[in-house]
């Protein structure tokens, strides 16, 4: 039972006590304040990566401002309401940092308790401003496939990756046998670009694509797969005509379109005016491609070239009938092609609708001899479709190159003095294109307009593609 001396001395230390409550609300009203009125707000935390991918591991960092030393929790936002994700040490200089994932948006914050220390005034609480770090749909990864490319010949590709990681390992990878191949590698760079060089070393068509690799705990990213063809050699694109899909056939501004578009030929028609000059023409009938019956009338008994001289063949227009761009195009000679195929270091069909293969030789040498000679890598070819005229050339000048032109694929053992057997595209088969090959001949496929098609005879192994687009053959074509 308590003394009243001792209830005395208890009423005294409340009444100090309350007394030093009062004091310390007038000198310090934050003593006694709340803890959310006590609580210090700091910047939000910063995300290493953003947006992360999904999985990826990341740090948040930041500082909640210098101060003692205590621990520091990291929190999530989840369904309204802060859960504990994790702790860590904070020093005096406030700092922190954690290491989070996340597979959907998320927001965080960090909070450090208010602490007591004895016979010092309490450290409020401290948090910081919440921020909110997205992810990433999916890792994009593009790149540009060649449509074809050839066994043994390495290829680069530029890949470019959102978002970028340095570092990561880029693959260029083949689908064989049911199997993903890898058959190239690179690194990927601050920028999010990665050079991948790549060989093929089976012909055939392939499912292809990209793959990225993992990356602190995000999954392996894929490219959407594309398709290459790989050749078992390379093809070339010859210009029919020139460019004749966009300009008008067998003009100069045909073929000089072939050359820009990037044919390695140009496949031309020729036949002989009245006075012997050698044209640039494939009908034997003028009228199809000039004004001829506006020029010279409607009741000639002829129209073919060779029932006019030279200079009345350079009075027509050419070009019109593909178009009034084309008005005023003039109906080429011989002469003209040779100096456009020499200035563009590209090479020449010539098929002699009329003459003689050998006359077209002659005529050639003499205007361009260096084009054609026993000594050169000859740049101009002459084909036809008369064997019997092709082999005279043959006999009278054993160096000239020779193709034979066909719709059906003649008795090979006829023709193995030939260089080339140009064959309607129809009519070819692998087995032609093989016993071709074994006597010594380029397989030349004549005439492909698709670049589906063009993918299929490359992979049959021809040398050569006669196109009337030839920029598509390119394209398509590129290895």
């Amino acid at each position: 039972m308590m003394t009243s001396s001792s209830a005395r001395r208890v009423q005294r230390r409340h009444h100090v006590a309350g007394l030093a409550l009062v004091i310390a609300a007038l000198v310090s009203p934050a003593l006694i304040a709340t803890e959310a009125h006590a609580a210090t707000i700091a910047g939000s935390p910063t995300p290493s990566v953003q947006p992360s991918l999904g999985g990826e591991q990341f740090e948040l960092s930041g500082t909640l401002g210098h101060s003692l030393p205590r621990r520091a929790f990291l929190q999530r936002r989840v369904e309204g309401r802060w859960r504990r994700v994790s702790s860590s040490f904070l020093p005096a200089d406030g700092s922190y940092q954690f290491t989070v994932s996340q597979t959907k948006a998320t927001t965080w914050r960090v909070v450090a308790p208010a602490v007591s220390v004895r016979k010092k005034r309490p450290v409020p609480r401290r948090f910081s401003r919440s921020v909110t770090t997205g992810v990433a749909e999916r890792q994009q990864v593009d790149v540009a496939w060649p449509s074809a490319t050839v066994i043994g010949r390495e290829r680069v590709s530029i890949v470019r990756l959102t978002p970028a990681r340095p570092g990561r390992s880029v693959r260029m990878e083949f689908l064989q046998d049911d199997q993903w191949q890898r058959i190239g590698e690179g690194a990927e760079s601050a920028h999010g670009i990665a050079t991948v060089p790549w060989t093929p070393t089976t012909a055939g068509t392939f499912p292809v694509r990209i793959t990225v690799s993992g990356f602190r705990g995000a999954a392996e990213g894929h490219s959407p797969m594309g398709s290459v063809a790989v050749f078992p050699h390379a093809v070339e694109v010859a210009g029919h005509r020139g460019a004749s899909n966009v300009r008008p056939e067998n003009t100069i501004p045909a073929f000089e379109e072939a050359v820009d578009a990037g044919a390695q030929w140009l496949e031309a028609d020729l036949q002989q005016t009245k006075d012997g000059a050698w044209i640039l023409m494939h009908d034997g009938d003028l009228r199809r491609t000039t004004n001829v019956v506006a020029v010279f009338g409607a009741n000639l008994p002829s129209y073919a070239p060779s029932a006019f001289t030279l200079s009345q063949i350079r009075q027509l227009d050419a070009g019109a009938w593909k178009g009034a761009a084309f008005q005023g195009t003039r109906v080429p000679t011989l002469d003209e092609l040779l100096d456009l195929v020499a200035r563009s270091h590209v090479r020449a069909m010539l098929e002699a609708k009329t003459g003689s293969p050998t006359g077209l030789y002659d005529a050639v040498a003499a205007a361009q001899p260096g084009l054609v000679g026993p000594d050169k890598d000859d740049a101009v070819l002459f084909a036809s479709f008369t064997i019997g005229a092709l082999k005279a050339l043959h006999d009278a000048r054993p160096f000239a190159d020779t193709a034979v032109l066909a719709n059906d694929a003649p008795d090979l053992a006829t023709i193995s003095w030939a260089d080339q057997l140009q064959l309607f595209a129809n009519r070819l088969t692998s087995d032609t294109v093989r016993a071709a090959h074994e006597r010594g001949l380029k397989l030349v496929a004549w005439t492909i307009n698709t670049a589906a098609d063009m993918v299929r005879f490359g992979l049959l192994g021809i040398d050569i593609v006669i196109t009337n687009d030839p920029r598509l053959g390119s394209s398509t074509l590129s290895q």
